[in-house]
């Protein structure tokens, strides 16, 4: 029942939002949050929804059409403001696509305040799984949340931090107060089956332990691998995932190379 509703709500939506999305971040690079971001977090989102019944919560078809366009629209935002008050610009761009459409989503209003809030952790950490509304703002702030770990995330975590004018070498000490925070609101919705729980564990483990060294003893290290994809990627605004491990000298540089290795398969699945 629950996957012929994922199916059909992408049937319907998932191609146009995404060109749409697209369409928002045409001529601005910013591939930490452009369309590529929002089709992970619609990915994390279609993993979690047939599990959550274990932990008691309940998605219907409207949700489940809900959930993919907040997960597809959420940072178009950004497209307009690097703020983290961007929510209010992702609504009204979202607003301009469903005004676009024949037929408007079952739980428009629902879907803009998700957009809306998604950012602001005094909405978030409100959210609850009681309302239709509460459910779809959960998952889309954890399916987001989800896209910060691994090597992906401190990729993510370095150029939205750079666009911001922070460092996050003198913040890394913020930067994890703030993965922790993520990684504790989404807890007690990650189910243990299919190893779900273990592999993001995993993800969050990894983005901290690079963070960790960023402020330890391994900051020269790190700050090799920033200099890197500063250099690689940020600046000839080059998609990280197009990066070429051999591009590392593996031999004078493990700690690099095992990163970018790393996450290339992450942007690279199927590669």
């Amino acid at each position: 029942m629950i996957q012929e509703a994922i199916i059909t709500a992408e049937r319907q939506w998932l191609g146009r939002t995404y060109d749409y999305c697209r369409s928002c971040f045409a001529g601005l690079y910013l591939p930490s949050h452009d369309e590529t971001h929002h089709l992970r977090v619609w990915h994390y989102a279609r993993q979690l929804i047939p599990l959550l019944p274990a932990k008691g919560i309940l998605f219907n078809a409207a949700e489940v059409e809900g959930v993919l366009l907040a997960s597809l629209l959420h940072d178009t935002g950004m497209a307009e403001t690097f703020s983290p008050a961007h929510g209010a610009a992702g609504r009204r761009l979202a607003e301009r696509f469903f005004s676009s459409c024949p037929v408007p989503p079952h739980l428009t209003e629902e879907i803009l305040d998700a957009i809306e809030k998604h950012d602001d952790k005094a909405y978030r950490e409100q959210a609850t799984p009681a309302t239709p509304g509460g459910r779809i703002l959960l998952l889309l702030s954890v399916a987001d949340d989800l896209d910060a770990f691994g090597y992906t995330g401190v990729f993510r975590y370095y150029e939205i931090y750079s666009l911001r004018g922070i460092s996050v070498a003198q913040d890394s000490e913020k930067i994890l107060r703030n993965l922790d925070h993520r990684f504790e609101h989404m807890l007690p919705y990650l189910p243990e089956e299919e190893g779900l729980l273990n592999r993001h564990r995993q993800r969050y483990r990894i983005t901290r332990a690079f963070f960790e060294d960023l402020g330890g003893r391994r900051q020269e290290e790190a700050l090799q691998v920033l200099r890197f994809l500063d250099e690689k990627v940020l600046q000839p605004r080059h998609r990280p995932e197009d990066l070429q491990a051999a591009e590392t000298s593996a031999p004078e540089n493990p700690y690099l190379h095992r990163f970018i290795t790393e996450m290339i398969k992450e942007l690279n699945p199927e590669r």
